[in-house]
């Protein structure tokens, strides 16, 4: 079943009375990613505040998910909530957890995911019919448990919901609901409220007899009962079959929960801004579905718009802006971006840590950087000028020389930098970058100072604890093979060495744990990111200027199999960064020659140390092109106003409209499902068939569905597979 958010603090004060008081009854699981681990810091927040014991588990994928429940979970009679941060959405955890006690009790599971689709067996099949544990008279939430019979369910997700599995939920199945039309209607009363008296003999004399009621036979009712099931079941295929996309972020969702109970900061709404940002450093995207429809036409908002609006307005809230000071506008601290000409790099007063929304430019890490070296390894301007080339570096010379500002300049640290090229870099930039097609490269940001300690943007932190979940603190270049001479590993060896590569991501969650709320943390872990992303510019420039991206049948294909920096790409996030830029160059490349088809990218990596390789596979090009068709359809919906005075003008005149209306909303709708499905990711659905029907050697252990595992010798096989089957893809 699910919990809506409005029920969030209902939900939280039911755990909240069942957690044990004197040991440690909830467990959260949380995944190896930024945004999951910014909710697991709200959540244990505020579980503090109410003395509730806990503990905290970080999970790397569903073979380690079946180890903590053998050690944490299993068996364990005081363990009492298990709490799933950014895992467990896409299948059914009943599988993988054992939630039973003594007593036939059992402990409650709750998810709380952004990835999409959700596996409905944890929403709908995980109680027993009748049970009398559910209780949600009044609006209110009992045994952890919502009844959800009042609610519109119609499929729609929106991501502003938080699922629980349990076993005492209400089971929903076709066979309680066969028909939501009567078989048979009942006539209406004779002569019941009749005001007419009679006046004639003919008027007394006895009616007919009724007509007996139509009763359906069993066989009728047999097929009736068969076509319904068809029907749900191929709406539930066909809603697994899209593919894979995003909703709202954990850490959004563990903010509306401490808002709910009146506990919102100024430290737990920069956790949540953190995990909103982080998405954008890995192209996960908020995609549950186009623009809203509004009466006007199509709102000029997305879901992604909506959240971030939210946040910017929690902003000001909690931070409001100080009116009596003239200096904020110009020294990049007023609460806007309105007169803001600077970032802001340094606080108001010692004890200054307010968060403000400050002009950020599409560069990584630029307080902290030389302006140079952060436009250069900036994913989105790097792709935009070709970077990789001879000739896109003599561009990006030329854009800073036609602003002004001397490569002697741009090379040093953007705080030792003139302050009057610092002031004048935002109006420089918006009047020379369109020259270039770097539209939109100045925007609002987030920016929170620790006192003097230093300032930093949500995604300068964003990137940083990137960088430490994937790299670690101390940046590892070398990585020993565990085979020289053999070509088979053993079993032993083979568990060994993953059992080590585990361990060190779990090592570098507690870090990227601390360092979230530790400025001088933070700090010293800024080489880590820059390295991580200059490994990603080195890679990525050496694939496309050696041509060692291949076109396939239904998409391109990219393979690290050597160079200084493979290590880095054995972890699944970090060669998903990779993908993403080489898309964004790719897709660059592309709109030059005019192309409007974007084919979708897999990228392999080889992991030495385990003679695996790690596939991953981003659907950017078809993103870009659904992007491309909601800008068109607001685009038709800015020219409405006139469409509608024509057909009046045309009405007025005695013309028939009515079929070309009928006409165009059926288009329309036909153009709303397309949109709402385009731009999302099959490439899980892939490579589940191929794992079925080859025999290469594959394991799917990541959390995220198209991220795989393929053996080095059967790399060739698996691919062959998949040229095959992902003709689903386009």
């Amino acid at each position: 079943m699910f919990i809506p958010r409005t029920l969030f603090a209902s939900a939280y004060a039911h755990l909240k009375a069942h957690a044990h008081p004197s040991t440690s009854s909830v467990l959260i699981l949380c995944a190896l990613d930024t945004d999951s681990l910014c909710g697991a810091r709200i959540l244990a927040a505020l579980l503090k505040r109410d003395y509730i014991l806990h503990q905290i588990k970080p999970v790397a994928g569903y073979q380690d998910l079946e180890k903590v429940n053998e050690t944490l979970i299993r068996g364990n009679d005081e363990l009492r909530f298990v709490i799933c941060l950014g895992l467990g959405g896409l299948v059914d955890l009943s599988s993988f957890l054992d939630l039973a006690r003594d007593g036939g009790e059992e402990a409650e599971c709750w998810i709380v995911d952004g990835r999409r689709p959700w596996n409905l067996y944890n929403i709908y099949a995980g109680g027993r019919e009748g049970d009398e544990a559910v209780d949600a008279r009044g609006g209110k939430v009992a045994g952890g448990r919502h009844n959800d019979s009042d609610s519109d369910d119609d499929g729609d997700d929106d991501g502003d919901e938080e699922e629980e599995e349990g076993e005492g939920g209400v089971r929903h199945t076709l066979l309680s609901h066969p028909s939501s039309r009567p078989l048979a209607s009942s006539p209406p009363p004779l002569n019941g409220n009749s005001d007419l008296v009679p006046t004639s003999p003919s008027q007394n004399l006895p009616n007919e007899p009724p007509l007996p009621p139509y009763v359906a036979s069993t066989k009728t009712l047999r097929r009736k009962l068969r076509k319904l099931r068809r029907k749900h079941e191929a709406v539930i295929a066909n809603y697994y079959s899209q593919g894979t996309w995003y909703g709202e972020p954990v850490s959004s969702l563990m903010y509306s929960l401490a808002a709910d109970l009146g506990r919102e900061d100024n430290d737990i709404l920069w956790l949540s801004i953190v995990g909103v940002c982080a998405g954008e450093t890995y192209g996960r995207t908020i995609s549950s579905g186009p623009p809203r429809r509004t009466a006007g036409g199509w709102g000029a908002d997305t879901r992604e718009d909506q959240v971030r609006g939210i946040l910017k307005d929690e902003v000001r809230r909690l931070n409001p802006p100080d009116l009596n000071g003239t200096s904020a506008l110009t020294s990049g601290n007023a609460n806007g971006v309105s007169g803001v000409t600077a970032l802001q790099t340094t606080a108001r007063s010692p004890s200054d840590t307010s968060i403000r929304i400050s002009p950020e430019y599409r560069f990584m890490l630029i307080r902290h950087w030389s302006l140079y070296d952060s436009m250069l390894h900036s994913s989105y301007l790097g792709t935009k000028l070709h970077i990789w080339s001879e000739h896109g570096r003599k561009r990006l010379h030329k854009l800073l020389a036609k602003m002004g500002f001397s490569l002697s300049q741009c090379k040093q640290h953007y705080t030792h930098m003139d302050m009057d090229l610092k002031r004048s870099l935002k109006e420089k930039l918006e009047k020379y970058a369109p020259l270039y097609g770097l539209d939109g490269i100045v925007k609002e940001g987030f920016v929170r100072c620790w006192g003097w300690r230093g300032c930093l943007s949500a995604a300068d932190v964003a990137y940083v604890v990137g960088g430490i979940l994937e790299v670690g603190k101390t940046h590892k270049k070398t990585q020993k093979k565990i085979s020289d001479n053999t070509e088979e590993v053993s079993e032993e060896i083979e568990r060994l060495e993953e059992s080590k590569e585990i361990d060190e991501w779990i090592t570098n969650f507690w870090d990227a744990y601390d360092a979230l709320t530790n400025i001088e943390h933070l700090k010293s872990a800024l080489p880590v990111a820059m390295n991580l992303h200059q490994a990603i510019l080195r890679t990525g420039t050496a694939l496309i200027e050696k041509r060692q991206i291949r076109l396939l049948r239904s998409f391109r294909l990219a393979v690290v199999k050597e160079g200084p920096d493979l290590p880095v790409f054995t972890h699944p996030n970090a060669l998903s960064k990779l993908a993403l830029w080489i898309s964004e160059a790719i897709i660059e490349q592309e709109r030059e020659t005019s192309k409007k088809k974007h084919l979708p990218l897999v990228v392999a990596s080889l992991n030495e140390r385990r003679n695996v390789y790690t596939v991953v596979g981003t659907a950017l090009g078809l993103e870009v092109a659904n992007s491309r068709k909601i800008q068109k359809k607001k685009e038709k919906s800015a020219k409405a106003a006139a469409k509608e005075e024509k057909r009046r003008k045309l009405l007025e005149e005695g013309l028939d409209e009515e079929a070309e209306e009928e006409e165009e909303e059926e288009e329309s709708d036909d153009e709303d499902e397309e949109e709402r499905k385009g731009g999302r990711n099959r490439f899980g659905i892939a490579f589940q068939e191929v794992a079925n029907s080859t025999q290469a050697r594959i394991r799917i252990d990541s959390f995220e569905a198209t991220v795989v595992e393929v053996k080095q010798e059967d790399l060739g096989a698996f691919l062959e597979g998949l040229s095959l089957k992902s003709v689903s893809l386009q």
